[in-house]
């Protein structure tokens, strides 16, 4: 995933966990993300009241190129542990993502969990901008802000949710930020991807 594991992103990253607030609903969706990363990686349904196959999410993710991110870096676990505290899996191909299976959960709970991932990345990259820069060689730099390019947020969400409505919520609560590009999923947009590859097979 990262190739100078300077350990960089990780102390930017643990000075950003010193400011999240453990609240009833991040300790549940880390019970929440156990859950769905067993899901991811047994290929099993059982979890009760899914609105999406997990075979349908491991055909998504396989489409956009993308699995499950091996840890064990210093960079890849601060990139983790950024977005763990509020339920995303941290997935990697040629983009790296912050997945949040986050079906189960109202719009209110999905503005929050994806607003404060938004605001810690900012931070993040604020915290390398102006002060981390100064300590790294050109070629480092040049390494460390083709990953921000790479960085990318999204967000699967139940059929019963207002996309459109958190959204506009989600961008008018981060709208002085720098974030990734995010986007919302829904089933429909899952199965869309997947129908779309299917149709690019052909007959056969």
């Amino acid at each position: 995933l990262l190739g100078y594991d300077s350990g960089l992103l990780r102390s930017m990253s643990d000075r950003l966990l010193d400011t999240i607030m453990y609240t009833n609903s991040t300790f549940k969706s880390k019970a929440d993300t156990a859950i769905d990363s067993a899901i991811l990686v047994s290929g099993t349904t059982s979890r009760p009241s899914r609105s999406i196959s997990s075979e349908s999410l491991l055909r998504y993710i396989a489409i956009r190129g993308l699995r499950v991110s091996p840890l064990g870096t210093n960079d890849a676990d601060a990139l983790y542990r950024v977005g763990s505290p509020m339920g995303f899996l941290l997935l990697d191909g040629v983009e790296i993502v912050w997945f949040g299976p986050f079906d189960h959960e109202p719009a209110k709970e999905v503005v929050f969990r994806l607003k404060l991932l938004l605001q810690n990345v900012h931070n993040m990259k604020a915290i390398f901008e102006k002060e981390t820069v100064r300590t790294l060689s050109a070629e480092q730099v040049e390494f460390y802000r083709r990953l921000w390019a790479r960085l990318k947020i999204e967000v699967f969400v139940s059929g019963e949710v207002d996309k459109k409505k958190v959204e506009d919520r989600v961008s008018e609560l981060t709208r002085d930020l720098e974030t990734p590009p995010w986007v919302l999923l829904n089933e429909a947009d899952i199965q869309a991807k997947i129908a779309k590859e299917y149709d690019n097979i052909g007959e056969i």
